[in-house]
């Protein structure tokens, strides 16, 4: 990394976190690091969710949440699935979508076993009725269709020093509602009400949460609205059109 850094004019990273990672631990020159969002498309603000619901063959009122992206065990999946126990209490339809495949290098090394080991969660919690797999690959249409329907985006993922997220980057710039872990990428990017933090683990907390936001409209809501507006920086036009302006400056000072 040192190296690459050293003989690279110009650095660009996905977050400010990333930004000062590169300055504390690999003593980068700040000078040459350029923050350059993760790109993200310009979807719609969904201001009614029902119709979208519909359209994928759920009721038009059923409480949804979603978990999206290449599976693998540091998605954490399971952390949700335990508060799920709690929240069916309260919410007894609450419908939560794990939406993707396995990871392909995962695949090589153990095919679906972390599937199936929330497969067998899913069981033994009681929650058949409650929990769905996505098992696919999805086209960026047919995703945003999807995140269009879902009141509540999670990303519980389990390491904090995680940087970067395409998942969480997309449900922000959708407009979601989005309770995540305290990684370093979450901390950043839902501060200033764009969304909502819960402890490491913490399924008491995160259930809580969880029964909160459906049962307050207005929270969820706002929070919704606050990142639908920050994600307008980060469309994909506007990505390229800074990548532009650092490759322009590049070759103007070569």
């Amino acid at each position: 990394m040192r190296s690459v850094c050293a003989t690279s004019s110009r650095v660009v990273v996905l977050s400010n976190g990333g930004r000062q990672l590169l300055i504390d631990v690999y003593g980068v020159d700040e000078k040459k690091i350029s923050v350059v969002p993760h790109g993200v498309p310009d979807s719609k603000f969904s201001h009614s969710l029902a119709d979208a619901k519909v359209s994928l063959g759920f009721e038009e009122n059923i409480p949804m949440m979603a978990t999206f992206g290449l599976l693998h065990r540091n998605k954490n999946i399971q952390f949700p699935l335990k508060a799920m126990q709690t929240i069916v209490k309260s919410i007894p339809n609450v419908m939560y979508l794990i939406i993707g495949q396995t990871h392909p290098l995962v695949q090589l090394s153990e095919g679906d076993s972390y599937v199936h080991e929330l497969e067998n969660n899913i069981t033994a919690f009681g929650l058949t009725k409650n929990v769905r797999f996505v098992d696919k690959y999805m086209h960026d249409d047919e995703l945003i269709a999807y995140l269009a329907a879902v009141d509540i985006v999670l990303t519980p993922y389990n390491s904090v020093d995680q940087y970067v997220s395409g998942a969480l980057s997309w449900a922000v710039g959708a407009g979601k509602c989005v309770i995540s872990t305290p990684y370093l990428y979450a901390t950043e990017l839902l501060d200033n009400g764009r969304g909502f933090l819960t402890p490491f683990n913490d399924t008491a907390h995160l259930s809580s949460l969880i029964i909160k936001l459906f049962q307050d409209t207005k929270v969820r809501d706002r929070a919704r609205r606050n990142a639908y507006d920050f994600g307008r920086n980060m469309i994909w036009p506007i990505i390229g059109a800074k990548i532009e302006e650092i490759s322009r400056d590049l070759i103007s000072s070569a």
